[in-house]
């Protein structure tokens, strides 16, 4: 400290102490200051942790999907503000910051005088500077033991930091209302925009609000706030730091303010919770609403929205059509997830029809009979096991072969399946595609095997992906508020393999054939209809539960809509149970992003593989792949 600034601050505390030692006592006064040696020390550390800042989650293309916030606060930094900006909050707090030691004594004598006539502590005189020692080391109380405490911190902190580091401190620790702390929280709350974006007329709206944030608030009361606003803007005026005409245009100048404070969190509700959980899984720390981090993540916020709207409409027609069972409706739900095969990321997931109403995540906690989605995942391991598409289980002439026994679903089949390739070696290799049943008895075949919608994506992601199982994973980085990276791509290094490429490559066409010509052709999604989707539909034999699962080289997904309580039947048969999912997912594929469609690109068929028809079936298809040597006779 200078030895003039030094004088000045000893003159401020001088005056101050002359006309309140009257009420206090000069001996009091002094005390005081010895028993705040510790608080005093804190000043030092200020900035060291002065924020709990707002972590901010982030969608794979940047779009904010959500926040974890203690206090909605954003650090923006004094040098990004616009002059005017902070032109409007010296105007309305203090026009003499850059002037004064901490204390401003002729408001203090001015302040005091009247408080003293009037027989209490009504008209206050804190500059900048004792806000920021009241918002970071004491409470709101109207004492003169707080305001003694406030004028002594205030000089300690002028004594140890610049003007505009004090400024900056206020600027993003003051609470403006509306759940916004700080200059940029309110910024977004109130216009959607950032605090370097705010008009002259939206930044007097806002410095408006420190005096009483809630009976000034714009979203709440427009006449009171736009009255204050007024104010500002001639107190600005008059301190030159705009024109008298300015500041009249600028408080007839309507501004739109929000009615509610910003809200991403609906985006992706079941997402950003389950994100939370990942963080603190890692970190082990549930410092996560105060970190002021940036989580970028795998979702894609254009699927999410077209995941969301599917499940929402096919919840909507389910609820309608299903056949109850009591006069009380059993609850009727579904969930729907997508990942990228090639990585494991987590693209879309819809864990129920409202987070508000339920927050247990369906999508990755709900286990579900998987009816005939079974089915595919045992011919794969047949394929394995060395049979062909054109196998027969029995071996018999007229059995149905393994094309067959995919492309019309049939579960009754299965068993035999089961039987031939025996239940733990079926165990292991569900094991490996991520799967695990409680069962090890023929029901399995029947379907009565459970798996979450995310195990189901998981495992038919393989087809698609030479064989590899890709885990699911839901952080690609985190940085911290400063930028730095915390934590590196979660993606895993090393896929599992689940089953060969070629067998890999042949349920893929075998899939692409399912949704072609076989009993999930609703999952064709319309005009955008491509070889490239395959997939297959199930539905359990009580009518409670409906399957979908469709995957793509770019996407694998799978969609459950059921009967939760087991007090509804979804349809009539289970045809008409399983279209429910299929039209969902297809609906939610024609609303997918170009890139996942479109601007796919097959799979290469690896080494080792004949492409022939299978005698008897020439309608179905003309192409199917077979490894080297267990081809038909009719080659292409």
């Amino acid at each position: 400290m200078t030895l003039k600034k030094l004088l000045m601050t000893l003159l401020a505390l001088g005056l101050f102490a002359g006309v309140t030692a009257g009420a206090l006592g000069l001996g009091a006064l002094f005390g005081m200051a010895r028993e705040m040696k510790g608080e005093l020390g804190l000043v030092a550390h200020l900035k060291d942790d002065s924020f709990a800042i707002t972590s901010e989650v982030f969608d794979r293309g940047g779009e904010k999907i959500g926040e974890f916030a203690s206090e909605r606060r954003y650090f923006v930094p004094l040098k990004m503000l616009p002059k005017h900006v902070v032109d409007a909050f010296l105007a309305a707090e203090d026009k003499d910051f850059y002037r004064h030691f901490g204390v401003n004594p002729l408001a203090i004598v001015r302040s005091a005088l009247a408080n003293v006539r009037g027989h209490g502590l009504r008209q206050g005189a804190s500059t900048i500077t004792q806000q920021v020692a009241r918002l970071y080391f004491l409470d709101q109380e109207k004492t003169w033991t707080r305001k003694i405490k406030e004028a002594l911190l205030a000089v300690a902190i002028e004594a140890r930091y610049q003007k505009d580091e004090i400024l900056e401190l206020y600027l993003n620790k003051i609470f403006l209302g509306n759940k916004s702390f700080g200059l940029e929280a309110a910024a977004r709350n109130y216009f959607r925009k950032n605090a370097p974006d705010l008009s002259v007329g939206e930044a007097a709206l806002l410095a408006g609000l420190p005096k009483a944030p809630t009976y000034y608030a714009p979203n709440k009361h427009p006449d009171r706030a736009g009255k204050r606003q007024a104010f500002v803007l001639g107190r600005m005026a008059a301190d030159g730091f705009i024109t008298e005409k300015d500041a009249k245009d600028w408080a007839k100048y309507a501004i739109n303010v929000a009615d509610e404070p910003e809200n991403h969190f609906a985006k992706a509700p079941y997402f950003i919770a389950t994100v939370q959980k990942e963080f603190e899984r890692r970190f082990e720390t549930e410092k996560l609403p105060q970190e002021g981090l940036k989580i970028r993540t795998t979702l894609d916020m254009r699927l999410q929205r077209a995941a969301a709207a599917a499940l929402d409409e096919a919840l909507a027609a389910a609820r309608k059509n299903a056949v109850y069972k009591h006069k009380a409706k059993g609850q009727i739900e579904g969930a729907l997830i997508a990942i990228d095969p090639a990585s494991g990321g987590v693209l879309a997931m819809q864990g129920g029809k409202d987070f508000g109403e339920s927050q247990f995540n369906r999508s990755e906690g709900a286990r579900r009979r998987v009816a005939g989605l079974f089915l595919p995942l045992a011919v794969s391991l047949a394929l394995e096991r060395g049979f062909s598409l054109a196998s027969s289980i029995g071996g018999a002439r007229g059995e149905p072969s393994l094309f067959e026994l995919a492309l019309h679903g049939n579960v009754m089949e299965a068993t035999r399946l089961f039987g031939a390739l025996g239940a733990g070696t079926i165990a292991e290799h569900m094991g490996h595609l991520g799967l695990s049943f409680d069962r090890e008895d023929v029901t399995v075949a029947l379907g009565y095997g459970e798996a979450t919608p995310l195990q189901v994506a998981q495992a038919y992601a393989a087809f698609v992906n030479g064989g590899r199982r890709a885990t699911p994973y839901f952080i690609e980085r985190i940085e911290d508020a400063a930028g730095k990276l915390v934590l590196g791509t979660q993606r895993p290094r090393q896929a599992e393999a689940a089953m060969s490429p070629q067998t890999a490559y042949i349920m893929n066409s075998l899939l692409a054939q399912v949704v072609r010509h076989g009993h999930a052709q609703e999952l064709a999604p319309g005009d955008r209809v491509t070889a490239l989707v395959g997939g297959a539909s199930a539905a359990t034999d009580d009518l409670q539960n409906s399957w979908a699962v469709g995957v793509l080289p770019t996407l694998a997904s799978a969609l459950w809509i059921g009967a939760e309580t087991g007090q509804a039947r979804l349809a009539e048969d289970e045809a008409k149970t399983a279209d429910i999912a299929e039209r969902a997912w297809a609906k939610f594929l024609r609303a997918a992003p170009r890139r996942y469609v479109k601007d796919a690109r097959p799979v290469a068929p690896p080494a080792g593989l004949t492409f022939a028809a299978i005698p008897g079936i020439p309608t179905v298809s003309s192409k199917l792949p077979f490894r080297n040597g267990t081809e038909p006779k009719a080659v292409f």
